[in-house]
């Protein structure tokens, strides 16, 4: 298992929308190049510029033996109505590392991966400090990660 002190923090390029590039490029240990050349972007709408797909990325994380799941979200309705719910509690594993869609700190109407390394949020966008606090986010999804490990 990798230890939180193992991760370094990867930062996107100014102006990019490469997070997703950068998170799984944290979670395995490559590049921010290795990543970027390795996953199939989508052209961004709005901005002409290209940005990742979750599918992508964990297409990308599975080369490298590392799998998702479960996935804890409170943005998509198909998986649970958090509105209709008087109190929710969820205990997850919050010591394993995580690849989290948060609101964008920059555009409110924007989501925006990090990667939780078990201790910190490890911020991919070039304004904000290696390392975060969790409750400094407003985070909308949360894709638990599983590292396999190779036998011998």
């Amino acid at each position: 298992m990798i230890q939180p002190e193992q991760y370094k923090t990867i930062k996107q390029p100014k102006g990019s929308l490469i997070c997703g590039a950068a998170v799984v490029a944290m979670a395995t240990g490559s590049t921010l190049r290795q990543a970027y050349d390795a996953m199939w972007c989508t052209m961004h709408k709005e901005e002409g510029k290209p940005y990742f797909r979750t599918s992508e990325l964990l297409k990308f994380l599975g080369a490298y033996g590392i799998y998702s799941g479960p996935l804890v979200s409170s943005e998509h309705g198909d998986l649970f109505d958090i509105a209709s719910c008087s109190e929710v509690v969820l205990k997850c594993p919050m010591s394993l590392a995580a690849i989290m869609t948060v609101r964008s700190k920059t555009r409110s109407d924007w989501t925006h991966y990090v990667f939780w390394d078990g201790e910190h949020v490890r911020d991919p966008h070039p304004g904000m400090p290696d390392t975060s606090n969790l409750k400094d986010y407003e985070v909308l999804d949360i894709m638990f990660l599983t590292y396999l490990e190779e036998l011998s």
